[in-house]
């Protein structure tokens, strides 16, 4: 489950990080503690080394992806939960997954109020899928998977539009946008999965900027947390308009426990696309 994750190359980053900074200028949003110092010509390179090692790091993460759609005043909106434990040098995980249909918020949507979806165990590159409804269990090749698409995953050789960063005491801000262009390729399988169960099949939307901004530690410069966000029309139904959120918690760092596997001859394999996760 190595699979790269980059914003700039090494090539691009040497050759075009000034050219960069200079054309599309710096968030710069308004601070209220004056004790910090701001550091954007970093802000690349750290979030390049929070994800190397997210990609060796044994931890667990919390996300929550959000898709929300309001028409008339009326808001639907679609939640997808994963807990996982994460053993990446070793190349093992647990994902538990849950959902929620809601006709609100989905910032209200309790832990309570989601359904089981599936417990997924990665081994060795393969997702082994066992689905808490009648979906058969299966298996496949997580590069062929929703899982490798989404969250850090979707960042990959795309130039952000504009970066801020601040180091404030033990804790390093970066903030990044992308272009509606980029956001359109690189959230392409989320935005499917997620507006499936709004419409009843993949939606075709214009979508916004994308923003992310994550949480590093100042010592370590390991994730702490991380936000993604944009928004998005639908062509077809002009009175809807989308929103949607990813975010990620991570904790115990260097954890031992081990990602304890069913017998995983028992999953059959299938196509991606006989399965809708």
């Amino acid at each position: 489950m190595k699979k790269t994750i980059r914003i700039l190359s090494a090539l691009l980053t040497v050759l075009l990080l000034g050219a960069f900074f200079s054309s599309c200028g710096e968030e710069k949003p308004k601070e209220n503690n004056d004790n910090f110092e701001v550091i954007s010509d970093q802000c690349v390179p750290l979030f390049n080394s929070a994800v190397e090692q997210y990609l060796k790091a044994d931890c667990r993460s919390a996300a929550r992806a959000t898709a929300t759609g309001v028409e008339d005043g009326k808001t639907v909106a679609y939640v997808q939960s994963f807990e996982s434990l994460m053993h990446n040098r070793a190349d093992e995980k647990k994902i538990v997954s849950k959902y929620c249909v809601a006709l609100d918020d989905p910032q209200k949507v309790t832990d309570a109020e989601l359904l089981p979806f599936f417990d997924c165990y990665v081994q060795k590159g393969v997702c082994y899928y066992d689905f808490a409804d009648e979906t058969p269990d299966c298996k496949r090749s997580f590069f062929d998977d929703y899982l490798s698409e989404i969250g850090l995953y979707a960042f990959s050789d795309r130039m952000p539009r504009s970066v801020y960063a601040v180091i404030d005491g033990d804790v390093i801000r970066l903030s990044m946008t992308f272009s509606p262009e980029d956001c359109a390729e690189m959230e392409k399988a989320f935005i499917a999965t997620m507006t499936t169960p709004l419409f009843g099949s993949a939606a075709n939307v214009d979508v916004s900027a994308l923003s992310i901004t994550a949480f590093l530690d100042a010592e370590t410069h390991r994730f702490l947390n991380y936000t993604v966000s944009f928004t998005a029309t639908v062509p077809s139904e002009p009175d809807v308009k989308l929103s949607f959120g990813y975010v990620e918690e991570f904790s115990d760092y260097g954890t031992t426990e081990g990602v304890v596997f069913p017998d995983l001859s028992a999953f059959p394999e299938k196509d991606p696309s006989e399965v809708t996760g």
